[in-house]
């Protein structure tokens, strides 16, 4: 049977605790990674999203998600939220109830979805947080605005790809309005990436997670964004996100150019996941910058 892709993407942008200040991002977020995800040209993954869930809504889903999955089906996760850490420095995700004076039973605690993900059959796992203090994801980053968590986030099978290393706040685009919503600075790049084809760095006609990490870092660090993103991975196999639309559209411009109709073709499937067989990858992140 062939492997399946699918996608969670779980946006809360509207609080009812007056602590935690209303994000305009997310849904809009949603919506366009929405968008290039399912489209069965680029992304052709099966898209659920959470909008503005409560905390067992939003468990439910993610428990559900990762149930009953297949070895090499490929999972997506997108998380656009507020990151809370409790005392002890370890990071929850907030939701449209989280109280943040009692996380451990209003929110979705990271350590929960590290149980959904370590218990999960696949083996190709891609997680995107796009949330203010995202990159201190696991228990173990106390206080400290530099992220240091490398090693405890790697998981086998998994890539984590967060908005930023450090505990940053403003994340959202410069000009976000109510009657204007924008994308996230991180979710922006990602989206346009795959819309357009720019993340295909490579220019093998597909778009990979290094491709799309490193398209976003350049993104974000070219447009003078004081955020930078960060990667971590463990995979002994290639994990293709996406198609890059460039060959289509080269082909169409051909087809201007000669005049001559050619057959209209299905794309060709998006590859399961393989094994890299020259060497094992290696948990990887950019050089941080300096504090």
């Amino acid at each position: 049977m062939a492997a399946d892709r699918h996608a969670l993407l779980v946006a809360t942008g509207h609080y009812e605790h007056p602590d935690l200040r209303l994000l305009r991002s997310p849904t809009r977020d949603a919506e366009g990674l929405a968008a290039v995800l399912q489209d069965p040209l680029i992304g052709d993954f099966e898209v659920g999203t959470v909008v503005d869930g409560r905390h067992d809504e939003v468990a439910r889903a993610i428990e559900v998600f990762f149930r009953d999955r297949r070895r090499d089906d490929l999972l997506l996760l997108h998380l656009s939220c507020h990151g809370v850490k409790n005392d002890s420095g370890e990071l929850h995700f907030a939701t449209a109830d989280t109280d943040p004076r009692l996380l451990a039973s209003t929110s979705v605690p990271a350590a929960f979805l590290h149980t959904q993900m370590s218990r999960c059959r696949a083996r190709s796992i891609v997680l995107l947080l796009d949330c203010c203090y995202s990159g201190a994801f696991l228990p173990g980053a106390k206080g400290d605005t530099t992220v240091h968590v490398r090693d405890e986030l790697a998981g086998h099978g998994r890539v984590v790809i967060t908005a930023t290393n450090r505990t940053e706040y403003a994340w959202e685009g410069r000009h976000v309005t109510a009657q204007q919503p924008e994308h996230s600075r991180f979710t922006g790049a990602v989206v346009e990436g795959l819309r357009t084809g720019e993340a295909d760095r490579d220019g093998d006609g597909l778009i990979g997670v290094h491709d799309l990490y490193d398209h976003v870092y350049e993104e974000l660090r070219a447009a003078g964004v004081a955020q930078r993103p960060q990667m971590w991975l463990e995979v002994e196999r290639q994990v293709v996100v996406a198609r890059s639309v460039r060959p289509q559209q080269q082909r169409q411009q051909r087809q201007q150019r000669q005049r001559t109709p050619e057959p209209v073709l299905s794309p060709e499937p998006l590859p399961s996941p393989e094994p890299r067989h020259e060497r094992p990858a290696a948990p990887q992140s950019p050089t941080p910058e300096p504090p």
